[in-house]
């Protein structure tokens, strides 16, 4: 995986941009997991939305 935390940040938005049957597959194969979200359509900030939109409140990352 990229070094740069803002890679590292970007391959995580992508796993779970791709949704839940993606994200349980790497989490079941961590080999599979892009090196790079780079040329991909990534949804930035998605996990703070989803947790504001599920439980009320903000992860506290952004």
């Amino acid at each position: 995986m990229e070094e740069s935390e803002d890679g590292i940040e970007d391959v995580s938005y992508l796993g779970v941009g791709r949704g839940k049957k993606y994200y349980a597959e790497i989490l079941n194969n961590p080999e599979e997991i892009p090196s790079t979200a780079e040329n991909c359509v990534i949804l930035f900030g998605i996990a703070d939305e989803i947790c504001i939109e599920k439980f009320g409140e903000s992860t506290g990352v952004y």
